[in-house]
Formats: C-alpha cells, structure tokens, sequence
C-alpha cells in the first residue's frame, strides 16, 4: 500500500486505486457524544458520493456552490440528503442520521470539497459534524477539527426541475458496461463529444475513433462527466436497474433513479453526421482473425512509453497465421511478429497499414478482461470486436 500523505488528492487515489480497501485499513472508531447539536452519518456514505462524483465537482470553480457537498437533514426525520451540482449536472443521495433526532443539528451545510478529500479518511467509521459557540466542528480519530461552513445562497437550485413521466429502465450491466467501455476515448478537455443512444443503436465518434454497439434504450447523450458519473453507478451497482424519467424543464434533460441516488443532467441532441456513419460503417469488415491481447498490449505499449518515440505503428499479415508489429522510434522500425491464433474467413486482408500507438493504446487500455482481440483490417480503419461492441480506429496516413 503506498503512502498517502496529507497533501494527496483523494480524486487521484480513487481513480489508481481501490478506495474501499483504502477506507477499510483506516477504519476506527470514534467517541460520539457530544453536548452540542450534530449529524452522524455513516462514512462509506460520504466516500460513495466523493467517489460517485468525483468527475461531476469542479474542484477548482471559484463558485461556492460547484465545489462543495452539501449536506441537507430533512426536519422531522433521520433522512439526511447529499447534493452536489456543477450547474449542468445535479446528484441527489440520500441517507440516514443516526442518534437522537431531538438532538440533530437542524441546518443546510456545505463543506468544500477540498476540505473533505483531506479528512475523510482521517474519520471514523461514523462521521460526526457538531455545532458548537456558531462554529463547525468534525470529529477525527485524532481530536476535533474546527471547518468552514460554506452560506448558501438563498436562491440557491439543486433540480431545476422534477421527473414527470417514466419514460423506461435500463440494466446497469448492459448500459453501464457500453458506457464504461467507451469512457476512456472521450474527449476530456473539450468535453464535445458525446456517447449517442439511438433506440437501438449507440454511436460514437472523433477524429480517431468510431463505436458502435445495439441496446434497446430511449434518446441518451452522454457528455464526457455524465458518462463518467454512469461509469462509476455501474461499478457500484453492476446488476441493478435505473429508472429514467423525463424532466419538466425548457431544456431537455433526464432524470435518472437507483435506490436512493438521484441524478438529473441535460440531454441535449447531438447528431452524428450521417456522411460519417456511412462511410466508417460500410468499411467495418466482420472480424477477421484473433491475436493474443496481452503481446499485442505489450508491443503497443513499450511503443507507446520509449523515449523518442513516434507513436506510430505498422500492421502487416504476413501470411502463415502472422502478423507483423512494427513500430517507430528515431526514424527506425524495429519489427516484431504476433501469432494469430484464431482465424474467421477462408482469406485474411493482405494489407500494410499504419496507426498511432498512442491513439491505439488509449482503445486497448478501454477492454476490460479479454484474452483473444479480435481484429479486422481496410485502409480506413482497424476494427476490434469485443462483447457486443465495435470499435474502429481511424489508420495514419503520411
């Protein structure tokens, strides 16, 4: 286990590591009396919304409200409901208090988030926020830390509206697993391209890459942190269900329950030109032959990390069940040879194309405990097959 000072970001541990077992090594228990008004609350429930949304804060925003969790106990009751917006998107979850209800700390909180990457694995098993004098107060298994308080505006929105009708239900297992294949090839930094749902078809596509894939769903549109949110809910709950409704807004948006997680985003229509679809589609060839996935990797990847590199590659069939791997560094190829061992037409293409490793690495590392890759070859694309996915990648030309 490597050693997390106080200065790692939680969002960087969650993302290399598996958080759970991270909390479990810190796990104590805490002295929960307190004579001052409070909330207690389990702590998994507060690592499960970092970790649900740790791509939907804006950590860095300079608004109050888009890099915070708020914390909202419904009066009358032990419901207590995390919220978390970044204005676009909107998460909802919901827990229970525990302890005296008399005693609850009856107030709207928002605690910064980068305050709560630091401390929370610093909690107990039970997490503990008192009010004490008009400051706020976390308990820590070392002693009481005081914390800001965030005010909140008075006009302050989490659901700019609420689910009207149903509109259908999607298993996590099918549609979290297209989303989470898909994630990794997204465009980060532009946040442009969107995961498309047709009815029956799923599309995607950039400069290098086209998907495609068939589900049964209504019209989705997945920008790059709504499919990160759908990504990390499938890892959470892989075989339940969410129920999607549509919203009551001027903007088209959807809303999305499971359990007691609650999560509304915009749908806006985002329209795949159909001189895409036509030409990528018609030079999808049917899988051709299979090769090891883990010596593909490999090559692909020392390709990809020499220094010098040009991040390009050849793939050539050579006949005899052999491909050829070539790749270039320093103006050199240094040329290797992956078997082929399986076959799925009388004749494989015999054709000499070029890719970018960088590009190809970045699909590859998107496949998700596969032995054999499935490949086939044209002059616009190399097409791997996986589950029921299709996935091409655009050739080099130079």
């Amino acid at each position: 286990m490597a050693d997390f000072g106080l200065g790692s970001d939680l969002f960087d541990i969650l993302d290399s590591l598996d958080y759970t077992n991270l909390v479990s090594k810190t796990k104590s228990v805490i002295e929960l009396k307190t004579d001052y008004p409070y909330l207690i609350f389990e702590r998994d429930d507060l690592v499960k919304v970092l970790n649900l949304c740790s791509k939907l804060i804006q950590s860095k925003s300079t608004s109050d409200l888009y890099n915070s969790i708020t914390l909202v106990p419904v009066k009358n009751s032990k419901s207590l409901y995390f919220y978390v917006t970044n204005a676009l998107s909107h998460f909802r979850y919901r827990t229970e208090l525990l302890g005296d209800l008399t005693e609850i700390l009856d107030e709207e909180i928002s605690i910064s988030i980068s305050i709560l990457q630091k401390i929370v694995r610093l909690m107990g098993d039970k997490v503990l926020i008192y009010k004490k004098d008009g400051y706020y107060f976390v308990r820590l298994i070392d002693g009481d830390l005081q914390i800001y308080i965030k005010p909140l505006a008075s006009n302050l929105i989490f659901f700019p509206g609420e689910p009207v009708d149903k509109i259908g239900d999607l298993k996590l297992k099918d549609f979290g697993f297209i989303v989470n294949s898909i994630l990794p090839l997204l465009d980060i930094k532009t946040n442009t391209n969107k995961i498309c749902f047709f009815g029956d078809k799923v599309y995607f596509h950039s400069p290098y890459y086209y998907i495609e894939s068939t589900i049964e769903t209504p019209e989705i549109y997945l920008s790059y942190k709504d499919s990160e949110f759908i990504s990390r809910l499938y890892k959470y709950y892989p075989d339940s269900f969410i129920q999607l409704f549509s919203v009551d807004t001027a903007l088209q948006r959807l809303f999305i329950k499971l359990d007691n997680i609650e999560y509304e985003f915009i749908n806006s229509k985002y329209n795949i030109p159909e001189s895409i679809l036509n030409t990528i589609s018609s030079n999808l060839k049917p899988v051709e032959f299979a090769v090891d996935f883990e010596k593909f990797y490999r090559i692909i990847n020392l390709a990809t990390s020499l220094p010098h590199t040009q991040n390009i590659a050849r793939l050539v069939y050579l006949g005899d069940n052999k491909l050829g791997l070539s790749i270039l560094v320093d103006n050199i190829y240094s040329d290797f040879t992956v078997d082929i061992v399986e076959t799925y037409v009388d004749k494989i293409t015999n054709l000499d194309v070029k890719v970018r490793t960088d590009i190809l690495k970045r699909l590859l590392v998107s496949l998700d405990n596969i032995d054999k890759l499935k490949i086939s070859i044209s002059e616009l694309c190399i097409t791997i097959e996986y589950d029921n996915i299709k996935a091409a990648l655009m050739t080099y030309n130079v």
